[in-house]
């Protein structure tokens, strides 16, 4: 479990790197979000709407800030204190 665990956490971690290295990993999720919500309605199923609207800075930020909160500080903040 804790090897899952820690190779998940490497999976997610971009928003820990330098800022010029975070920003270029927010882009490509971003855009890889975007493929997948342009897909979604192409084949007629249901928008993953977490997803959806990502190009707008806003919606952007506001999804980065709900990821920060809701997944990589649950996650991290008991590993940063073992």
């Amino acid at each position: 479990f804790l090897v899952e665990l820690l190779l998940h956490s490497a999976d997610i971690s971009g928003p820990l790197m330098p800022v010029k290295t975070s920003f270029r990993w927010l882009k490509a999720v971003h855009e890889e979000f975007g493929m997948q919500v342009a897909d979604e309605k192409r084949l007629g199923i249901p928008v993953s709407k977490f997803m959806d609207g990502l190009d707008n800075p806003i919606a952007g930020a506001s999804s980065q800030l709900t990821f920060l909160k809701c997944v990589l500080h649950p996650l991290f903040d008991p590993l940063f204190t073992m």
